[in-house]
């Protein structure tokens, strides 16, 4: 009898062992899967960052870009109005030389009509500037 006791505890003690290892197992298996899963929740996140990252960076290049056309634009504009000041003056030296051109060819018209050197001086007097 004692035999067969003996046989009985080994096949208990077997099936407790089998029991462990499927315990094992399972527990094993699982936490492969709860790591599987924090590592792809890992890579999402990843993912999700690159990608603002990217956003981001296509936001500063535009912001860049955009700052550099205006500053183009506030160069272009001074350039503008440097031009448009220098023009001023020249503006009023050539209408300047247009009006003694017309004060000449009048004098001349004068001259031409018969009208005395003295009379058309005290007309139209000529300045040298």
């Amino acid at each position: 009898m004692r035999k067969g006791q003996l046989e009985e505890e080994k096949e208990y003690k077997l099936l407790e062992l089998s029991k462990s290892e499927r315990k094992f197992k399972a527990e094993s298996q699982k936490e492969e899967r709860e790591i599987e899963m924090r590592n792809e929740q890992l890579s999402m996140e990843e993912r999700k960052f690159k990608a603002e990252a990217e956003r981001e960076d296509r936001k500063i290049g535009m912001l860049e870009q955009e700052l550099a056309m205006k500053m183009e634009k506030l160069r272009t504009e001074t350039k503008r109005e440097w031009l448009n000041v220098d023009k001023e003056p020249f503006s009023y030296e050539n209408e300047w030389l247009k009006f003694k051109i017309d004060v000449l060819r009048q004098r001349s018209q004068l001259l031409k009509e018969g009208i005395p050197q003295e009379e058309v001086d005290n007309v139209l007097p000529v300045t040298n500037d």
